[in-house]
Parts: structure tokens; sequence; C-alpha cells
């Protein structure tokens, strides 16, 4: 469950390389998730999906670690302001994935994201 106040929270932009039933589970879970399907924009680009997230101060969701990285030094490079990219590494069970981002959530607001480029795995696990 979200522990920050609501303005502090990162609201989520989950493109559609990223798990829809993680948005999902997370958006039961009262985060403020939207998704390129419910956006209709399946088909736009990296940098296309970066710019609607960064326009609705939504940190962007993503299992594409090819391409991110570099749009990410490409904004940087430019200028260019967003809401922070959150990068899914590797393949887990989807309750692993869940409390990973509650952690990051809980852990950065979103204002600390802004502008950084996450890389999220098995180091957000909470310790056993």
């Amino acid at each position: 469950m979200v522990k920050e106040s609501a303005a502090r929270v990162a609201r989520l932009y989950f493109d559609h390389d990223a798990d829809a039933r993680l948005a999902e589970a997370l958006r039961r879970r009262s985060f403020d998730v939207e998704t390129t399907v419910a956006t209709g924009l399946v088909e736009a680009s990296d940098d296309e999906q970066l710019r609607h997230a960064a326009s609705y101060r939504r940190a962007l969701v993503t299992h594409n670690v090819r391409h991110f990285p570099g749009v990410h030094a490409v904004w940087v490079e430019q200028d260019r302001e967003h809401w922070g990219i959150i990068v899914l590494v590797g393949h887990s069970a989807l309750g692993a994935w869940v409390r990973r981002m509650e952690n990051l959530l809980n852990l950065f607001s979103a204002e600390e994201m802004r502008d950084h480029l996450l890389f999220l795995g098995a180091e957000y696990d909470s310790p056993a």
C-alpha cells in the first residue's frame, strides 16, 4: 500500500513493453497508473512515449532496456526534462515486481525520480 502522500508518489505511465498485469496490480494498490493501450499510443515511438509521459508528469515504466537508456541520454543532451524512466530488468513473478515497484515508489519521491533513469531489479527486493 502507498505510504507516502499522493503528492510525493510518482505517477506512472506503462509503455507496451511493460507487463499490463503489473500496471493493474499497482492500480489496485491505489497507485496512479496510465498505459499506452489506454491512451492509444501503442504504435508511438519511444521518444513519443517519453514525451507523453513527461507532458503528464508521469514516470515511464518499460522493459525496453535496449532503447530507453539511449532515449534518456538524448533527452539529457538536449536538456529536455522528464519525470523518470523506470526500466524493469529481468523476468520475475508478478508478486516480486509489485513489491519492487512499491519499494521503489516509497523510497523515491516523484521529484527525486525526475530526469533519472532507474533500473529496477532484485536490488529492490525487501530484505528477508
